[in-house]
């Protein structure tokens, strides 16, 4: 009996390492976000503590005051980087979503010839052992 050989197994494989690099990046593009995210609890957490520190004169409430801006300006710019970390989890997820849906049609594809395969050589097995029926009976 011959071997099954799907005819795209080279797209079929070069498809599936597609669909890897997609989970990857889409997998980096979300660690960037919650990194980004954690940065943003940490200086909300340094905002926190800025502002439960006890302030004696004024020398300390100015210096206080220019942390407390920084660290808005921390934050705001932060909260930047998580939109733009955002839309690219995003679109990184989409061309993951994309990849696999192109890789399943692959594996259907290869399941419709392997169905069909299998019916042709179950057709061909079939005849021979109805000829091998027929000669038996002739002789």
């Amino acid at each position: 009996m011959a071997k099954f050989e799907f005819r795209l197994a080279k797209v079929l494989e070069y498809r599936e390492m597609e669909e890897s690099w997609a989970k990857a990046a889409y997998l980096e593009a979300k660690a960037a976000k919650i990194s980004c995210e954690a940065g943003i609890v940490a200086i909300i957490e340094k905002r926190t503590q800025l502002l439960g520190s006890r302030v004696f004169t004024i020398e300390d409430r100015l210096t206080l005051e220019g942390a407390l801006v920084r660290t808005d300006d921390e934050e705001r710019a932060e909260r930047a980087v998580l939109s733009v970390l955002e839309g690219d989890e995003l679109a990184a997820l989409d061309a993951w979503h994309s990849k696999r849906r192109e890789l399943q049609t692959l594996m259907k594809l290869e399941e419709a010839a392997l169905d069909l395969w299998t019916y042709e050589q179950n057709r061909i097995e079939q005849n021979e052992l109805d000829e091998w029926a027929t000669m038996r009976k002739a002789a």
